[in-house]
């Protein structure tokens, strides 16, 4: 009778490792076509969706709807790029309920480069299966490969960007320093209005608001007009002087919400913008309902993260124009 029970156990611990192997999503087999997405993906411009560039839709938007532009999903069979279902046209969503042979259900943020299955109606961890893994890594990858023409200019942003992480280090060293010397200067501890179950959500933002070099850092970010004077190489003869981009709506509900923390005299705060620009990165975050705080936290860093990208893309092709204007 022991053999048998131990055998017996052996079988169903056999089945639940079988379940931890399996991937989350079962479309993850048909849903991706490496060929067909790398392909596609040859001198695109990553945050426009191909549809309403093709409809001229762009063109007809007021100058606000414009900055506010939809999240972009690239269809993971085909390589097709669609605004989300968060926009007005909904082209991904549209992509999918198209009628084929295969599945064209797998969808890849190029915001915040989470995987989406539409059959699933869930998230896909990319984890889950080394193909998909494969297939996101490089279009990460050719996502942040500049065009041939800024080539010319990688080296040397690349040296600045070191100098950059040099004066950071130093900066951040300096506010250890002051930190600890001026303990007067902490944020009081203020409450976050509960917007529903998102008790994981305030427990982030209390900890982030108790975070002095994280508000250092923020107090750096510059508001759009800010010009910054770039000195050019030395067969260049005058230096570049250039507008920053403003930077995303995350980072700035952020720089908002640690403003608030700060200075309101309000004993409460209600962080209603900036968790409903976390949900626009993020939609599992939608319906206000208990999460991982681990997650959020993931998300809120890496969609700030990809805005700062975005705005240093940005100045970069700027920069690049002026430098090509000044040789000439």
């Amino acid at each position: 009778m022991g053999k048998k029970r131990a055998k017996g156990k052996n079988i169903q611990a056999d089945d639940e490792f079988q379940d931890i192997l399996e991937p989350v999503c079962k479309h993850i087999r048909k849903g991706l076509e490496q060929g067909h997405v790398k392909k596609a993906l040859l001198n695109v411009e990553w945050n426009i969706c191909q549809d309403c560039k093709t409809d001229n839709q762009r063109q007809d938007k007021s100058e606000e709807e414009a900055d506010e532009s939809p999240s972009i999903w690239l269809c993971l069979k085909c390589g097709h790029r669609g605004c989300g279902r968060n926009s007005q046209e909904q082209h991904a969503l549209k992509h999918y309920t198209t009628p084929r042979s295969e599945p064209h259900c797998l969808v890849l943020s190029l915001d915040n480069w989470s995987v989406w299955c539409y059959s699933c109606d869930n998230e896909v961890p990319y984890n889950s299966s080394n193909r998909l893994g494969q297939l996101v890594d490089y279009v990460r990858k050719q996502a942040c490969v500049d065009t041939p023409k800024n080539k010319e200019f990688e080296n040397k942003k690349v040296e600045k960007e070191n100098q950059n992480e040099q004066e950071k280090e130093k900066k951040e060293n300096v506010i250890k320093e002051d930190n600890s010397s001026n303990t007067s200067e902490a944020v009081t501890v203020k409450g976050l209005s509960n917007l529903g179950n998102t008790c994981f959500f305030n427990a982030v933002m209390q900890n982030l608001s108790q975070t002095p070099v994280l508000r250092e850092l923020l107090k750096e970010v510059k508001m759009p007009g800010t010009t910054v004077n770039i000195e050019p190489p030395e067969f260049s003869t005058e230096p570049l002087v250039i507008k920053l981009e403003q930077p995303g709506p995350l980072t700035l509900a952020m720089c908002q919400f640690l403003s608030e923390m700060q200075e309101t005299k309000k004993g409460t705060v209600t962080p209603k913008e900036l968790f409903a620009q976390v949900c626009k990165k993020a939609i599992r975050f939608k319906g206000y309902q208990q999460q991982d705080s681990q997650e959020l936290l993931r998300y809120l860093l890496d969609g700030m993260r990809a805005e700062e990208i975005q705005v240093r893309r940005e100045s970069s092709c700027l920069y690049l124009d002026l430098a090509i204007a000044v040789n000439t």
